[in-house]
């Protein structure tokens, strides 16, 4: 677990870094035909292994399961702008994106140490904290995926 979270740490200024990179034509034809990465640009493959690196160790995280190449390329394609989004669709891929980063870095020791922009949760509870039944995660406390229910 310890492997995945670093390699959390080292993708989180690459993926935002490059994250728009992703929506250019080059790369979203590129990332989206067999054999297509040879197209992209430098910038556009390291964007879009990083966001890779973050889905899977998000999922990891909230499940301990690791997902298989075909899933994990089908979730990042979900995340990753491409050319055809228009800013609002960018936006909530790129939030999107940023949940999972501050869900890990919540697990990881608390915001700041993956996301150079996260912001604390004030006056929340803390990850293991147990409301009605139910064991807090991390993240945002009133989103539901961030609670799990106590056996």
């Amino acid at each position: 677990a310890k492997v995945l979270m670093d390699d959390a740490k080292n993708a989180v200024p690459v993926a935002l870094k490059y994250f728009d990179e992703l929506s250019t034509v080059q790369n979203t034809v590129g990332s989206n035909v067999p054999g297509g990465r040879f197209f992209m640009s430098d910038e556009g493959q390291a964007g879009d292994d990083a966001v890779g690196h973050i889905i899977q160790n998000y999922i990891y995280m909230v499940s301990g399961a690791t997902l298989t190449e075909p899933e994990l390329a089908r979730r990042v394609g979900l995340i990753k702008p491409s050319a055809v989004d228009g800013d609002i669709a960018k936006a909530e891929k790129r939030a999107s994106l940023k949940t999972m980063i501050d869900a890990i870095s919540m697990r990881t020791g608390g915001p700041g140490d993956l996301s150079d922009k996260a912001e604390p949760v004030e006056n929340g509870p803390k990850p293991g904290t147990i409301e009605d039944g139910h064991r807090f995660k991390g993240g945002d406390p009133g989103n539901p995926d961030n609670w799990e229910l106590v056996k």
